[in-house]
């Protein structure tokens, strides 16, 4: 089990995969909340999807297969830029383990009842540095209202517990990265790092990639026209 020492706070957080799981080497609370979310990892992700073909999440059953998924947690009684700290100090550790070539995620565990608005502010605030490094950040929780793709009546994001999510970047991210609570330049930012990580995909599967070009051609001519609108007011109260 590795520790996570962080030069900004004296608690120190583990960081583990599910082989070298420990009970003793957890706070309580961690122990329980890790028991009710591995069935969902092992069961309902790996599942028969409901309404299309494949596993619930098709990127699961290879990291777990891999011994690639791991787990942390993040304490209540810390304040917000710590709680972010963390979660970057997990990006690194993931990169760390992902120097082997393998696919992986780590599953950062939050107490039953922390704050659903903070865990948001959490994720918007450190998913500009997720993506940066080709990886994505979700947060899911047991009241979540994220859909399925395929059915308004299946919310797969819906787990026992509150957590982050940290996993590889995939070409369907796409549409995560363009909604509407991010602002012109944070789309911009994701849509530039998304073409850059899939430049050189394959012909047959680059209908995502064309259209984040043709997205970020968009927001881009949108951004350049509010400066000049801007500059022209500017010369037309000024001068």
């Amino acid at each position: 089990m590795v520790i996570l020492n962080s030069t900004n706070y004296n608690l120190q957080p583990s960081f583990w995969s599910v082989a070298d799981y420990c009970s003793n080497d957890v706070p309580y609370w961690v122990a329980n909340c890790y028991q009710d979310i591995v069935p969902y990892i092992e069961k309902f992700l790996c599942a028969q999807h409901p309404y299309r073909k494949g596993p619930v999440c098709p990127f699961i059953p290879s990291v777990r297969k891999n011994n690639m998924v791991f787990f942390s947690y993040i304490e209540n009684n810390i304040d917000i830029e710590n709680q972010i700290h963390c979660v970057k100090r997990c990006v690194e550790l993931l990169l760390d383990e992902k120097k082997k070539g393998l696919f992986g995620t780590v599953i950062i565990l939050l107490h039953e009842n922390f704050e659903i608005e903070r865990l948001l502010d959490i994720q918007h605030s450190s998913k500009r540095y997720c993506v940066e490094r080709k990886l994505m950040l979700g947060a899911l929780y047991p009241t979540s209202n994220a859909m399925s793709l395929h059915s308004n009546n299946f919310f797969p994001l819906r787990t026992p517990t509150p957590t982050l999510v940290i996993r590889d970047m995939v070409q369907s991210d796409l549409m995560f990265l363009n909604q509407r609570k991010y602002n012109i330049n944070e789309k911009i930012f994701f849509l530039k790092n998304y073409i850059n990580n899939f430049s050189q995909t394959q012909k047959a599967s680059r209908k995502n990639f064309l259209r984040s070009k043709k997205l970020y051609l968009y927001y881009w001519m949108q951004k350049s026209m509010l400066y000049f609108l801007l500059l022209m007011l500017f010369f037309w109260v000024f001068f």
